[in-house]
């Protein structure tokens, strides 16, 4: 596989810098791997290979001062803003976040089972607390990788939801979701859904902001960090096989 990539910001009339109100797009084409170096918006520490997802959707903002029309779209870069309080290092442990939630009808399917799309806004919501408890910032989701649901949950049982960081680039923060289905009853658990998250920390003007280096000073933090970054290595190695 070629080392090249290519990361496209897609939208209407911009600004230089941080865009205003309006939905842009975010086409991700990207091809092979992203060495140390690379872009930071989707770069962590370790290299990783990175695929071609869906579109996604972000809202940004765009100036109301530009009255100039439609232009072309373009590539737009993200400048982290100047002058921020931030802590250089934070835990893993800092960011550990764990939700529940039950199951209830008005979240099911027409087989009394969690919808995908209530599944996958749990885990953003998850995975977007554990990123502010990181950051001590506010933070957006820039992209979300492959997922299999692996087993349904049921109506009636507890979803837990749980979330750590466990890779920074300069203002990105990659964050590992589990999600597993508890019987409240029996007591019983099986693991349903995980995932990959990648947030951006925002300053209070809205720009992208510098956020701590990740520390994990004990054998379990540093178990828990090393084992999302080979799962996540895999599981990206799994879907490029499927592709080719």
């Amino acid at each position: 596989m070629c080392a090249e990539e290519f990361l496209t910001v897609v939208s209407g009339p911009l600004d230089d810098g941080i865009v205003d109100r309006d939905e842009v797009t975010l086409g991700v084409e990207l091809i092979g791997s992203i060495p140390d170096g690379g872009d930071d918006f989707f770069r962590g520490q370790q290299p990783r290979i990175l695929l071609r997802p869906l579109l996604a959707h972000v809202t940004l903002a765009v100036s109301d001062d530009d009255n100039s029309g439609a232009r072309e779209p373009r590539r737009t870069k993200y400048a982290a803003s100047e002058g921020t309080n931030m802590a250089e290092t934070a835990t893993l442990m800092d960011s550990y976040t764990e939700m529940t939630e039950l199951l209830l009808p008005n979240d099911t399917n027409n087989l009394d089972r969690a919808l995908g799309g209530v599944v996958l806004h749990w885990m953003d919501i998850c995975g977007a607390v554990a990123a502010m408890r990181f950051s001590g910032n506010q933070c957006v989701t820039a992209s979300m990788d492959h997922v299999d649901f692996i087993s349904p949950i049921d109506r009636g049982e507890v979803a837990v939801v749980e979330a750590f960081v466990f890779e920074t680039g300069r203002t990105s923060i990659d964050v590992k979701v589990n999600v597993r289905a508890e019987d409240p009853k029996k007591g019983d658990q099986r693991e349903t859904t995980t995932s990959f998250f990648t947030f951006v920390a925002l300053d209070e003007s809205g720009k992208p902001t510098p956020v701590p280096n990740l520390d994990c000073p004990d054998e379990n933090q540093q178990a828990l960090r090393d084992s999302a970054r080979e799962e996540r290595i895999e599981q990206l190695q799994d879907v490029v096989d499927r592709i080719n």
